[in-house]
């Protein structure tokens, strides 16, 4: 597990940043399996090197391909189409592509082939894919539509049809097989076809190797028996890597450029820059660079369909979640076909970090709010974006916990030190002797923070203090009357005097006023020796709490406590975030109070026990 350090505690913030982006997984594996079925030797630059590639090139090598890594380039020996009987299974996890790709491609064989993947690839299913496949002549059996597949060579060709609303890698697969077939192949697109860019990419990557199939229009397609030529392929940025980067200027209205892509390009993510655009960022793009500029506010999309572009609708997701208002994400049923059940997963994973958010069975209803998020421990499901997504939500929020980083290496190994790069730290929590340092709650009025906190005492046996209670027992006087006799700025400062006094305290729970906090010494003083944690409220819900509450003197000129809460975490919840180290969400109330500070304590000390 490893935690994220939001950008804005970064000691050295640098607001125009930059970051050069590795190669993309789709393009890298079109180009490496093409490469392989062409004849003669072909080079591959900028390559990716990650879990799904290597998954390629180790089953490509089991079928006799000759593969050697030059640098940053692999030179691929082509055997125009005739591969040989692998030794065993081919075992490819949990690599989509590879799977797709290369149950159509064997099927084009004169020999007998079984692929395989692991638990959950064998739970993604495959049979739109076998059945256009059968109907070519192929002989494929597999487990309920899923693999693993056993698959007899010998594909006949004629004519197909293939649903294009479930994944476009089956069409991508059976076009770039095709060629092997005896006989011309006709391909016909049933309905919708879900993620057009990435079948575009597909015929992009087959021109650079010297085959055109007959387009009509994206609902056929004919193509005639022909062998690949070999070409030197030139592997352009991945566009969904960059999405993260770009998701983190926008939510932290700071600039980032990527390097290694560019406009041109037929990546199906690059429609998230104009999705930037809608919600306020400004875009700058040139010659092998896109730097996005994020606003001071992100605006809400409303109703958009994003079936084009599945891989970073999960980052919009995020962003949406910060944006004011409604944002209605449809289009995304084959997310639940993918690594993880991703509708599913970005819905429970919002919900632990407070987004109100709905599902449903193609799309995601979500009320963002620019004051969302708390401080959560995150399930990644092995899944590669959505730890990434969620590193986009920790630039934001303090605490949030990573579970299972490394499942990056899917599609990015190095995205953790790319963060790093512009500034993102990330840690490892470690278990020690912080256990038994204090606890700081901090927080408005009506957050619970005397309640929780003689609660979270009791639960982990240590000693509780108020500092408002502390400082009436040192002045004998209420605040109320310290406030009207000697003003706010006097309190101020007897609170700064409290602070250097309870930052030497140990094994204490400590709980603190919010005006506390808005001082970074006093911050400075109680974290040395214990953890902050900001208790956040609704403001409407804080002020029925304190409402009669005659020893809370007013702090502004509002008429009533719910405007007054209002206007004091517009203004200091920039210093709030700051000093936190944990974010807790108090809003919820339950009908038995006690209850409802227990079940608020636990949620604090599982954090704490995280980090």
């Amino acid at each position: 597990m490893i935690e994220i350090n939001p950008l804005y505690k970064s000691k050295s913030v640098n607001t125009q940043k930059e970051i050069r982006i590795p190669g993309s997984k789709s393009y890298t594996n079109r180009a490496l399996l093409l490469a392989a079925l062409a004849k003669g030797k072909s080079t591959i630059s900028n390559p990716l090197e990650s879990d799904d590639t290597r998954v390629m090139i180790q089953a490509l090598k089991k079928l006799g391909i000759k593969i050697l890594k030059k640098g940053g380039q692999y030179e691929v020996s082509g055997n125009g189409g005739t591969l040989e009987k692998p030794p065993g299974k081919l075992f490819l996890g949990n690599a989509g592509t590879a799977v797709r790709f290369l149950c159509a491609v064997l099927a084009t064989t004169n020999f007998e082939s079984t692929i395989t993947g692991d638990k959950r690839m064998r739970q993604r299913p495959i049979q739109d894919l076998i059945t256009a496949l059968q109907k070519l002549g192929a002989d494929i059996s597999s487990s309920k539509g899923c693999p693993p597949l056993k698959i007899k060579g010998g594909l006949k060709g004629g004519m197909t049809d293939v649903n294009g609303n479930i994944s476009s890698q089956y069409l991508s697969a059976l076009l770039m097989a095709a060629p092997f077939a005896k006989e011309p192949v006709t391909v016909k697109v049933k309905g919708h076809l879900t993620s057009l860019p990435y079948v575009r990419m597909t015929l992009d990557t087959m021109a650079k190797f010297g085959i055109r199939p007959a387009n009509d229009n994206y609902r056929s397609f004919k193509i005639r028996p022909a062998t690949y030529k070999p070409a030197n392929y030139m592997v352009e940025g991945d566009a969904s890597s960059a999405s993260y980067f770009w998701a983190i200027a926008a939510l932290n209205k700071c600039s980032v450029k990527v390097i290694n892509i560019d406009k041109s390009s037929a990546q199906a993510d690059l429609v998230f820059t104009e999705i930037l655009e809608e919600m306020g960022c400004r875009v700058n793009a040139g010659k092998n660079f896109i730097t996005v500029k994020g606003p001071a506010v992100l605006k809400p999309l409303g109703t958009i369909n994003l079936n084009h572009m599945p891989d970073s609708a999960m980052t919009v997701a995020i962003l949406a979640a910060f944006a004011g208002g409604k944002s209605v994400l449809r289009g995304l049923g084959n997310l639940r076909v993918k690594e993880s059940d991703r509708l599913r997963a970005l819905k429970n994973e919002l919900t632990k970090i407070g987004v109100e958010i709905k599902e449903g069975p193609d799309y995601l209803e979500i009320k963002g709010d620019p004051d969302a998020g708390q401080s959560a421990i995150i399930e990644t499901y092995n899944d590669h974006r959505m730890a990434m997504c969620f590193a986009v939500a920790g630039s934001r929020i303090p605490g949030i916990m990573i579970r299972n980083p490394q499942c990056v290496s899917k599609t990015y190994p190095d995205f953790w030190k790319d963060l790093d790069k512009i500034g993102l730290k990330t840690k490892v929590p470690v278990l020690s002797a912080n256990r038994k340092s204090n606890i700081i709650l901090g927080g408005m009025r009506g957050t619970g923070k005397t309640i929780i906190g003689r609660t979270l005492a009791k639960l982990l046996h240590m000693d509780f203090l108020d500092t408002d209670q502390v400082i009436e027992k040192q002045e004998g006087k209420k605040i109320a009357e310290i406030v009207k006799k000697r003003g706010w700025p006097h309190f101020r400062r007897l609170e700064t005097s409290a602070a250097k006094i309870l930052g030497k305290s140990k094994n204490t729970v400590i709980a603190t006023g919010g005006g506390m906090l808005i001082k970074d010494s006093n911050a400075e003083f109680l974290g040395k020796n214990g953890v902050i944690v900001l208790l956040k409220c609704k403001p409407e819900i804080s002020s029925l709490r304190i409402d009669g509450d005659k020893n809370r003197p007013a702090l502004t000129s509002q008429k009533n406590s719910t405007a007054e809460l209002t206007q004091l975490w517009l203004e200091r919840k920039e210093k709030y975030y700051k000093a936190a180290d944990l974010v807790v969400d108090t809003s919820g109330q339950s009908a038995n109070i006690r209850t409802d500070a227990i079940n608020k304590a636990k949620k604090i000390i599982t954090l704490l026990h995280a980090r």
